[in-house]
């Protein structure tokens, strides 16, 4: 909510008595002799004594006023109801200082920070009005208060309330969170679902905020089968739809997915959907081959024919659904006529379970050998995955 402020002020001339001594020029409260000693009852007067003190001696809200006069012409009020157009402040400051900088913040008493700073310049006293209207059509229902600020300090304020239910006093607010493949630019969903193919290589999740305030953190934590794999932080506005989403270029794997939408380490939504067929129990849902790997395990260029004079032929795996404490086995085997021989075996333990990516790299030592061949993977001595490929 914005507010549109109008200040008006008089100024009162400050009458100031100087009161001096007489001829003799002796100071009251001291005695004639030289040798007297000096009590420790005499007062003595501080720069910090002499500033004259500022004071709010009236604020008052009301919703018909006298601009000329600076006066209230209806009732005051302590609640106005959410449609009403306009509201009026009417203040009266006595013993500002000279050039002080006068401010008149505005909160809404559920947010830390102001929502409307204004400032002035004042004299030693004079009588204002304040009004602001709402940018919507209406009010925000809740309890407001306006504070005035002197040069910096807090002089006194006054409180009002707009009635009906205040929409912040639950806190922000995420709504309707939906997964689909693409959005608009305004992030709607195009084609949502809760049924996604195998291979979908990217998913949106999109969510409606209301009530946020500033240094809201919107979480989005993506979960699948249960365990947590991706978790981003989203940037929101106190209203709008935003979102978050997931890509994986070789296919994100089959599973159950949970998405959970946190705001200030609180849940607040949540949605489920599924990809794929659902496993039921450890499973290589990607198996490739290449002569180098990204930084997620998997090679960055898909092959199946190397050359003898190659240094090493590399695989990258992904792992689903596997016990703690379990060993995945990389075997790479030449196939013959009538024969199979084993050349080289890799064994990683996956202690934590769950799902994954590692890699198993087979070294030339010198050169490979023509032939055709194939990498079988297992896990827990149970072969899941196995893929062939050629050296030439």
């Amino acid at each position: 909510m914005r507010f549109h402020f109008t200040l008006l002020f008089k100024t009162i001339l400050l009458l100031s008595l100087l009161i001096g001594c007489g001829g003799s020029g002796k100071r009251p409260g001291r005695s004639s002799d030289p040798d007297a000693e000096e009590t420790d009852t005499e007062e003595r007067m501080t720069s910090e004594d002499m500033i004259p003190r500022a004071v709010l001696v009236r604020a008052e809200f009301t919703r018909e006023v006298d601009l000329q006069r600076f006066k209230a012409t209806g009732e005051i009020l302590k609640e106005f109801d959410p449609t009403v157009d306009v509201i009026y402040l009417v203040g009266k400051l006595k013993r500002v200082p000279t050039q002080a900088t006068i401010e008149v913040r505005w909160f809404r008493d559920s947010r830390r920070d102001p929502i409307l700073i204004s400032d002035v310049l004042g004299s030693d006293s004079f009588s204002f009005v304040a009004d602001f209207r709402p940018v919507e059509e209406d009010f925000i229902p809740g309890s407001h208060t306006a504070r005035v600020f002197i040069d910096g300090a807090e002089v006194s304020g006054a409180s009002f309330t707009i009635t009906g239910e205040d929409p912040f006093a639950a806190g922000v607010r995420v709504k309707k969170p939906t997964v689909s493949t693409r959005v608009t630019r305004k992030m709607k969903p195009r084609q949502p679902s809760k049924l996604f193919k195998e291979k979908t290589k990217r998913l949106h999740v999109t969510f409606d905020i209301e009530n946020a305030t500033p240094g809201t953190e919107v979480t989005v934590r993506w979960l699948r089968n249960g365990n947590l794999f991706n978790e981003q932080e989203v940037g929101v506005a106190p209203k709008g739809r935003f979102g978050s989403e997931i890509e994986s270029p070789s296919g994100l794997p089959s599973g159950n997915y949970t998405v959970e939408i946190e705001a200030n380490g609180e849940s607040k939504a949540e949605t489920r959907f599924t990809i794929g067929e659902v496993s039921n129990g450890p499973a290589v849902d990607l198996l490739a081959l290449g002569l180098a790997l990204g930084g997620d395990n998997l090679p960055t260029v898909e092959q199946t024919v190397f050359k003898v004079g190659h240094p090493a032929v590399k695989c990258g795996l992904r792992f689903l659904d596997v016990p703690p404490e379990s060993i995945v086995e990389v075997r790479w085997i030449q196939l013959e006529e009538d024969n199979e021989s084993t050349w080289h075996t890799t064994r990683t333990a996956v202690t934590a379970g769950g799902s994954g990516t590692l890699s198993a790299v087979w070294e030339a030592n010198g050169s490979f050998s023509e032939g055709a061949y194939k990498v079988v993977v297992l896990i827990n001595d149970v072969a899941v995955a196995e893929k062939e490929f050629t050296i030439e």
